[in-house]
């Protein structure tokens, strides 16, 4: 008998690092009800918090979400390369505020090693882009 391969049917897990509850909510609302994305949503509103979920609970993160406007957060880039370094291989998807052109940031946090970008006002391409993120590792 062939084993099943039942990478599809294991939950995905997502950890976004945020402290806005507004967008948190807003994306732990919309994984929700995506009924096609078996996902586990976990939040943090740190740096040091999400880490330390990975490291102590060795939480197997597919996907982080990274907010580069922490609070006291003076350089988003370096926060980026910062999360990049630490996540040591998981994908760190960058979330950024509404602007005219996010091209440029978009250009910038991938070279400073985010896998992908995201901005606030395009919320709708969420989903397709988290399954191309766990999906293409």
């Amino acid at each position: 008998m062939e084993k099943k391969d039942n990478f599809d049917e294991l939950p995905h897990i997502i950890l976004m690092v945020s402290d806005n509850q507004i967008d948190t909510r807003k994306i732990e609302r919309k994984l929700m009800d995506v009924t096609t994305m078996n996902t586990r949503f976990f939040s943090s509103t740190s740096v040091k918090d999400a880490l330390g979920h990975i490291v102590e609970r060795k939480l197997a993160v597919d996907v982080i979400i990274l907010d580069l406007r922490l609070r006291g957060v003076s350089d988003p880039l370096q926060l980026c390369r910062d999360m990049v370094t630490s996540a040591a291989g998981i994908p760190v998807m960058a979330l950024d505020s509404d602007v005219d052109d996010g091209r440029e940031m978009e250009l910038a946090v991938k070279a400073a090693g985010a896998a992908d970008y995201l901005s606030r006002n395009r919320f709708d391409e969420l989903f397709i882009r988290l399954n191309k993120l766990i999906h293409h590792r």
